[in-house]
């Protein structure tokens, strides 16, 4: 991959998408009433809560029936039953419960310019959603909720699940850009989800088509010769992350973005190289217990 200069243009005035509505054009036609020209190997970056809303995946809670599962999974983690049965049924399976909402009280207590909305809201939200729920979807990402939530979605009783096909949607995407522009571009599908070492949400690539997902840097050598540990960068991640910032996540309403400049090697496939290994997650936080436990031993009874 080249090192050189990128444009990230926002494509304004989508206005409010719905179902069965031609996406793509949509798109095309407001890039074009903005002068913008679509290029080869442009990138296209969509959120993918338009593309859901495109695709007719918003799901009224009064229709779900929550089954047992669902009302076990509810109990432990505090969440809407409803909820529960749509992540359960929109999952490979379940991974893990985060505790965001005692984090979330404990980070608002300590920085409160950052909830400006105040301490009685804060708690109210974190009330409703005390924790989000590990899940690894139909493309193999572990993302919370199963990708479902409620923001930036009519009404208050309903949930939009993901694309039903996230990599299909962005594969889809790209042809019908080609079909209509004659120009062969890239496309991601973004989504904002939570850090777990960090307090705050980045987005973060849950589909794409026609780029590759990382940068095969890993044991190259850097400045001093050495063989670098690091450098498998996630493009896809670095690109939905700095379309973020013209884009926004409540009411912006600008779900598209395009990024010129971004020198790669096309590929047609979908996300893949970024994929967590099945169990992974799991495997990982009872590793981590078990670290910090043997830890706790060492600093509190071993070195004493």
């Amino acid at each position: 991959m080249e090192i050189g200069t990128i444009q990230i243009i926002p494509v304004k005035e989508m206005g409010l998408i719905q179902k069965g509505d031609d996406l793509t054009g949509i798109i095309l036609d407001r890039m074009g009433k903005q002068g913008v020209s679509v290029d080869e190997n442009d990138v296209l970056l969509i959120t993918s809560k338009v593309v859901s809303k495109a695709e007719g995946r918003m799901i009224p809670l009064s229709t779900v029936v929550p089954s047992r599962q669902a009302r076990a999974l509810a109990k432990v983690s505090g969440r809407d039953p409803r909820t529960c049965e749509l992540i359960i049924k929109n999952s490979k399976h379940i991974c893990g419960i985060v505790p965001t909402g005692r984090s979330g009280r404990a980070w608002a207590a300590r920085m409160p310019e950052a909830f400006p909305v105040g301490q009685k809201a804060v708690e109210e939200l974190f009330d409703k959603e005390p924790t989000m729920i590990l899940s690894e979807v139909e493309n193999g990402l572990i993302v919370t909720d199963a990708g479902i939530d409620s923001s930036n979605v009519e009404g208050t009783e309903n949930a939009m699940l993901l694309p039903e096909s996230i990599n299909g949607a962005c594969k889809r995407i790209r042809q019908e850009v080609k079909d209509r522009t004659g120009k062969t571009i890239a496309v991601l599908i973004s989504d904002t989800d939570i850090r777990y070492q960090r307090f705050g949400s980045v987005d973060q690539a849950v589909g794409s088509w026609g780029i590759p997902t990382i940068a095969t840097h890993f044991g190259q050598k850097d400045l001093y010769g050495k063989p670098k540990i690091g450098g498998v960068d996630c493009l896809a991640d670095m690109l939905s992350n700095a379309a973020a910032l013209v884009m926004g996540n409540t009411d912006q309403a600008i779900p598209v973005a395009l990024v010129k400049g971004m020198k790669y090697d096309p590929v047609d496939r979908g996300m893949a190289a970024i994929q967590v290994p099945a169990g992974a997650v799991a495997q990982g936080v009872f590793f981590n217990v078990w670290c910090d436990l043997k830890l706790w031993l060492y600093n509190n009874l071993i070195s004493v």
